[in-house]
């Protein structure tokens, strides 16, 4: 177990102008062993909260996902269950911190998310592959995580200055690297119905829906 330092460095190009002094830091753990079934029945529990609060079961799907992340996450990360207490700001921090990768002096990137504990999400299967995130999804489970603290009527932490500062900053430098950060452009209900109509009642027709149907009650 190590206890981090209690100041954040904000700016991602080394220049240490913009600093958060964190109070209320979590010990970060470089690797904790994992209980699969105890993971899957907590990301399980955690949806529920959405499908309670009505939901609609294409969204609460796309939910489950990232909650089951965010379970496994925190399990390797802090020895924390997703659902035990709100979380603080500096744990949303951390997310962002480990998965988005930030421009180094020599000109490489990097991230904090311990080897180990990349290598054992992409074995828990809840992550694709080894490196960072980008800047999409890791936006997207944030929103995530903040809608489900709502939910239970806890504090989010999500809406902290420290957290809103880091994600500016983060997209303004990887905008500066070439890094395109992709904005979705919302479709219009017209369009989904036009769309919806190419898809026939064969399986690939099927899926397409769904995934049409998935993507539009997502947001977008």
């Amino acid at each position: 177990m190590k206890d981090y330092p209690t100041l954040y460095f904000l700016n991602w190009n080394n220049n240490t102008l913009d600093v958060i002094e964190i109070t209320d830091q979590l010990p970060l753990l470089d690797e904790t062993p994992l209980d699969l079934h105890f993971l899957a029945s907590n990301a399980q529990e955690a949806a529920a909260a959405f499908i309670a609060a009505g939901t609609a079961a294409n969204t609460v799907r796309s939910y489950r996902s990232a909650l089951a992340y965010w379970s496994t996450w925190l399990q390797l990360r802090y020895g924390q269950a997703l659902g035990d207490a709100p979380l603080p700001a500096t744990v949303a921090v951390q997310f962002v911190l480990d998965h988005l990768a930030r421009p180094l002096a020599d000109g490489s990137w990097a991230h904090l998310l311990p080897p180990s504990i990349d290598a054992t999400l992409v074995t828990a299967r809840v992550k694709g592959r080894l490196g960072p995130l980008s800047f999409n999804t890791v936006s997207h489970r944030l929103s995530v995580l903040g809608k489900w603290h709502r939910i239970k009527e806890w504090d989010s932490p999500t809406e902290s200055s420290a957290l809103k500062t880091l994600l500016r900053e983060a997209r303004k430098a990887q905008s500066r690297q070439g890094v395109e950060v992709r904005k979705k452009t919302a479709i219009v209900l017209e369009s989904l119905q036009a769309l919806l109509a190419t898809c026939d009642d064969g399986v690939r027709g099927i899926r397409d829906r769904a995934l049409l149907l998935l993507a539009w009650s997502g947001g977008g």
